[in-house]
This record gives structure tokens, C-alpha cells and sequence, in this order.
């Protein structure tokens, strides 16, 4: 009997024990629920907060990648607004030359014209003077020519002298003006081709 109740007192202390063990149990359980439902709800929080700074990223970048666009716009822009005003400027500069350039072939059009007809003037009176001179010379020539010759030996020799020396002054005038013809020519076909040569230059 006594041993029965021992075993029984025995059986009512391990039972205690058991249930104070279980409840030891339990509350641990209980607390690494409540620490992993804290864990996970730090981990959403975090995933939350790392998704918003990606986002936060990603619009940043958006918006420089946007002002990069605009920017590089505008200067291309700039650059090809600058270039057609150049081209603009150097077309006009262009054009401006070009009507210098034929105001200019024009001007040296009518001097040479002008030169023309002066050499042709100053020709024409060369050959005028040259004729009357030669029309002097030969009436001159002529009239000594037709003179008596039973004058006398002095006479003679005068007039022979004479006529000498008016054919000589008729040779060199006559030189002379072809000289000065020759020379008028020589210009004359040296503006021209000086003239031809500029215009080919042009």
C-alpha cells in the first residue's frame, strides 16, 4: 500500500514536472514565433524600402538621361544654326566678290576700249602727219628738181645740199613715225593679251 502511494506521489511529480516543461515549451515557441514574425515583417520592410530607393534610382536616372537628350538636342541644334549662318555669311561674301569681280572686268573693259580708240587716234594722226610731211618733202624734192641747171656751179650745190639734207630729215622723220607706230601696235597687242590673260585668270 505504502509502496503504491509512493509510486503514485512519484508518477504526480513527473506529471508537474512534465507540465511545467511543456509550458517552458510553449512559451519558447511562442516567443521565436513572435521574433520570426518580427524578422519577417523587418525583411518586407527592407525589401519595401530597397524598392523604393530602385525606383527612386531609376526616375533619377530617367530624368538625366532626359536632360542629356535635351541638352545634346539644343547644341546640336545650336551647332547646325552656326553653321547654316556661316554658310550664309561665306554665300554672301561669295556674291559680293563676284560683282566686284565683274564691276571690275567691266571697268577694265571700257579702258581698254578707251586705250583702243586713243591708239587708233594717235595712230590715225601719225599717219596724217606722216603724209603731209612726205607730201612736203616731195613738193620740196620736186621744185628743186625742176630748177634751171645752167644757174651756175654754186647754185648747183646748194640746192644739191639741200635736197640732201631734206632727204635725210625725210628718212629719219619717216623713221621715226614708224617707230612710234611699231610701238603703238606692240602695246596695243600686248594689253590685249594681257587683258585675255586676266579674264582666263578670273
Amino acid at each position: 500500500m505504502l509502496g503504491t502511494v509512493k509510486g503514485l506521489q512519484q508518477t504526480l511529480l513527473q506529471q508537474c514536472d512534465l507540465r511545467v516543461e511543456n509550458e517552458k515549451l510553449k512559451s519558447t515557441v511562442s516567443d521565436l514565433k513572435r521574433q520570426s514574425d518580427r524578422t519577417v515583417e523587418e525583411r518586407e520592410a527592407e525589401i519595401q524600402r530597397l524598392v523604393a530607393e530602385m525606383r527612386a534610382v531609376g526616375e533619377r536616372h530617367q530624368k538625366e538621361l532626359e536632360s542629356l537628350r535635351e541638352q545634346c538636342r539644343r547644341e546640336v541644334e545650336g551647332t547646325h544654326r552656326e553653321t547654316q549662318s556661316k554658310l550664309e555669311a561665306k554665300d554672301a561674301e561669295l556674291k559680293e566678290a563676284l560683282e566686284r569681280k565683274e564691276s571690275d572686268m567691266a571697268e577694265m573693259r571700257r579702258r581698254m576700249r578707251d586705250q583702243e580708240r586713243e591708239r587708233q587716234s594717235e595712230i590715225l594722226k601719225l599717219q596724217m602727219e606722216f603724209g603731209a610731211k612726205l607730201a612736203r618733202v616731195q613738193s620740196t624734192t620736186q621744185r628743186i628738181q625742176q630748177q634751171p641747171q645752167g644757174s651756175g656751179l654754186l647754185p648747183q650745190n646748194i640746192f644739191k645740199r639741200k635736197f640732201q639734207f631734206l632727204q635725210e630729215e625725210k628718212s629719219r622723220e619717216v623713221e621715226a613715225l614708224r617707230q612710234r607706230i611699231k610701238e603703238l601696235e606692240k602695246q596695243h597687242a600686248s594689253g590685249f593679251s594681257d587683258s585675255r590673260l586676266k579674264r582666263k585668270k578670273i
